[in-house]
């Protein structure tokens, strides 16, 4: 009857919402269930660049161990040819291009500052470094040091009569394997005033072997060969050349331009070159564009302590030092 046509028109209704509900729900779950499986692959994917980043990162690290142990090698073999040479250098003379090797390996960067009311200037320059036997009061006995050596031209100072101060100066030192290392002092050798050392310690002090560079030794037989090498500060030019010693100055030889044979670079002798013996040992500094003021000590004139001046007391300190030079002979000036 009619009642059981509703009825049965009302089931079918309420199935077919159901049906619809259940495959809404259905496909849901299958849209959760690619979700599911997509984010498994995302997962799975990001496993993957992090394994193969940890992979890189080993690679990388074993790379840069790698490296460090091959500069350890490269520095003990360095080393290793250095002593090598050192030990040839007493018996026979090197070549000019193993003397620039051997610059190249050992020069040090000196860096001097200096502060007046208007002026701050800066001088940077390479150079190396001395080791000389100095007197010990409290042992009495002579013991080994180093100093930094330079020409004064190298440094803010200048001498002359009317020198002028500076309110405070600073020098340091580094090398290509450590940081600026502060200096305490710089003086004014008594045998020539334009060289200036700054020391630096004994060769078994930190600070010396931070540097990690091998000093020079003074020359101990100067005349022995009689040819030297000439080294620019920048190590991109030097030159050979013979030397005659002047009976009227003894404490320098004398260079005749036109006897300079230009090894590497355009090179001409000029003040403040610095002058190798033929057995790699330190002849001296280059005082004037001819003359070469032979270093067989290292007795100081006077000394500026590095900090705070009083401007004119630093200024008749350099014109002391001024006087110094101009004392001796006209061709040294």
């Amino acid at each position: 009857d009619k009642r059981v046509q509703a009825v049965t028109v009302q089931a079918e209704k309420r199935v077919q919402a159901a049906n619809t509900i259940a495959n809404t729900a259905l496909k849901r779950v299958e849209v959760a269930q690619a979700e599911v499986v997509a984010t498994t692959k995302a997962k799975a994917q990001v496993e993957q660049v992090l394994a193969a980043t940890s992979a890189e990162k080993q690679e990388l690290t074993k790379a840069v161990i790698n490296e460090k142990q091959d500069k350890v090698i490269a520095q003990k073999a360095a080393q290793q040819l250095r002593d090598e040479i050192a030990k040839k250098i007493p018996d026979q003379p090197i070549n000019a291009n193993m003397m620039a090797t051997l610059y190249s390996q050992n020069r040090v960067n000196l860096l001097t500052t200096a502060a007046r009311t208007l002026s701050k200037p800066k001088k940077e320059s390479n150079t190396i470094l001395i080791q000389v036997l100095e007197y010990d009061p409290a042992t009495r006995k002579s013991i080994p040091y180093v100093h930094a050596i330079t020409h004064v031209r190298e440094t803010p100072y200048r001498l002359a009569a009317n020198a002028l101060g500076w309110r405070e100066s600073a020098a340091s030192l580094s090398s290509s394997s450590t940081g600026a290392q502060p200096l305490h002092h710089v003086r004014f050798l008594k045998s020539d005033p334009r060289i200036v050392i700054a020391p630096v310690g004994p060769p078994d002090s930190p600070q010396v072997k931070a540097l990690d560079v091998k000093p020079y030794k003074l020359a101990a037989k100067p005349f022995k060969f009689p040819k030297a090498f000439i080294m620019k500060r920048d190590g991109r030019s030097f030159g050979e050349v013979i030397f005659r010693m002047d009976p009227r100055n003894r404490e320098y030889v004398k260079f005749d331009k036109s006897l300079v044979r230009s090894i590497m670079g355009d090179f001409s002798p000029s003040q403040g070159d610095l002058v190798f013996s033929q057995t790699g040992e330190l002849l001296g500094i280059m005082a004037n564009n001819r003359y070469c003021h032979v270093i067989t000590g290292v007795s100081p004139a006077d000394a500026v302590v590095f900090g705070q001046h009083q401007s004119n007391s630093l200024a008749n300190k350099l014109a002391k030092m001024h006087a110094l030079v101009k004392a001796k002979a006209s061709e040294l000036h």
